[in-house]
């Protein structure tokens, strides 16, 4: 680095030293990087307590013995066989009646709980 204050050497590298400009983007790159991936992952650990917690306290409510070897897409899907073959099925995306719950994420609009 030049001799000078801190902003005239940062504009001398985004102005007229080309070569360095893109090693100080990778730089802030990488760094900015670390900082989200910290973020994120303290968020996540966070998280993860609180929503096993809350899956061990619901599981000891309905007094499952095994929740880990409950399947909820295998429940859903033998539920929504049985509404079918009962005729009280219909899609999801049908908007004349109420919605149905569904094991559909993101763009798929119905994902809000399991039968």
């Amino acid at each position: 680095m030049g001799k000078g204050t801190f902003w005239e050497n940062f504009s001398y590298e985004l102005t007229d030293n080309k070569g360095n400009f893109y090693f100080l983007i990778a730089m802030g790159l990488g760094i900015n990087g670390v900082f989200w991936g910290l973020f994120f992952y303290g968020a996540y650990k966070a998280y993860a307590e609180t929503a096993c917690k809350l899956a061990e306290e619901i599981s000891q409510v309905f007094g499952w013995r095994h929740p880990k070897w409950i399947n909820l897409k295998k429940i859903t899907a033998k539920r929504e066989k049985e509404l079918m073959r009962q005729g009280k099925w219909y899609s999801p995306k049908d908007t004349s009646k109420p919605p149905l719950p569904s094991a559909k994420l993101l763009w798929d609009d119905e994902y809000w709980h399991y039968y």
